[in-house]
């Protein structure tokens, strides 16, 4: 049991390597999760359906209608957390994608979904979001994108760069992982997590270099380039990962994340540090549940939308 916790508490932290996931496979009830999902034979993300019913009956069980006291049952936590890690080692395990085609030049995302390119870059693709590219795309790797999206770019040859188009203008890049908010003409968002790009601006042919961890704002009317430093998240097989993270700096992640402001109260977290993760197609509601739960804490939502942290 010890040794299955110690395996549960890394794949939660994002920490355990290939031979630990491969162990933590091989224990009874991870085999028999696995073997159910297996001939169940849904077309729903394991990951999101099971972490729903996980956190709606952490909900339920642990925190007690959400009293100001939290109760924790240990024995169902454990549970809880073996099929959380379950998801994690099953998305590791047998993880499968949707793919385009190289004859295929467009696609437009209904729901948040995971593309695979050509030369194996994946593009984790927001609802309502359009990617379109050339069908000789192994020559030119060029793709054009409207909305919102992540990108893990592979690196290939020195001259063969890959580029995203955002209208006149293009982000340049060799080999990374990088977020684009590109979802009104007046506004353009770029975070890049690992690597290196260079933001182009078209009509006056400047270069704007980025580095690990900072984002950048564009402003096409003015060509108004604001570039800062952002929280240190980093972006691991569709999840915005966070690694001994204050409390606070957490949630300015995530505020920059789901673009919405989040206020703490009663000291929330005051010199906590958080390890965990939040998958792409989570919604803010889903983060903050696991984030207070993770904390002993509370939100609702106020009247100008913003969200309260509070004890």
């Amino acid at each position: 049991m010890d040794r299955q916790r110690e395996l549960i508490r890394k794949i939660l932290a994002g920490k355990a390597s290939k031979e630990e996931m491969e162990e933590m496979a091989d224990f009874p009830l991870m085999m028999r999760c696995m073997k159910k999902q297996w001939n169940a034979g849904s077309s729903v993300s394991p990951d999101a359906e099971m972490e729903e019913r996980i956190w709606k009956k952490i909900e339920t069980e642990c925190l007690c209608g959400r009293n100001r006291h939290r109760v924790l049952r240990w024995n169902w936590w454990m549970a809880a957390a073996c099929i959380v890690a379950m998801v994690a080692v099953g998305w590791w395990y047998g993880n499968s994608h949707w793919e385009i085609s190289s004859q295929r030049i467009e696609s437009v995302a209904v729901s948040d979904r995971m593309l695979v390119l050509p030369d194996s870059s994946e593009v984790w693709l927001k609802a309502g979001s359009r990617l379109s590219y050339n069908e000789d795309f192994s020559d030119d790797r060029c793709v054009w994108l409207e909305g919102e999206a992540v990108f893990d770019v592979r690196k290939q040859e020195e001259n063969n760069t890959f580029k995203v188009f955002l209208g006149n203008d293009f982000i340049e890049v060799k080999g990374t992982a990088f977020r684009v908010v590109n979802l009104e003409r007046s506004h353009l968002e770029i975070d890049l997590f690992h690597g290196k790009i260079d933001f182009n601006i078209g009509a006056s042919g400047r270069k704007v270099p980025m580095k690990p961890h900072q984002s950048l704002c564009y402003m096409p009317d003015g060509e108004n380039v604001i570039l800062a430093e952002m929280e240190p998240i980093d972006w691991v097989d569709g999840h915005f990962c966070f690694k001994n993270m204050k409390t606070d700096v957490l949630l300015r992640a995530v505020e920059r994340i789901y673009r919405q402001r989040i206020v703490l109260r009663d000291a929330v977290g005051e010199g906590e540090y958080f390890n965990g993760r939040i998958r792409i197609d989570e919604t803010l509601s889903e983060a903050l549940d696991k984030i207070c739960f993770s904390l002993g804490a509370h939100y609702r939502r106020m009247d100008d939308g913003s969200y309260l942290l509070y004890r």
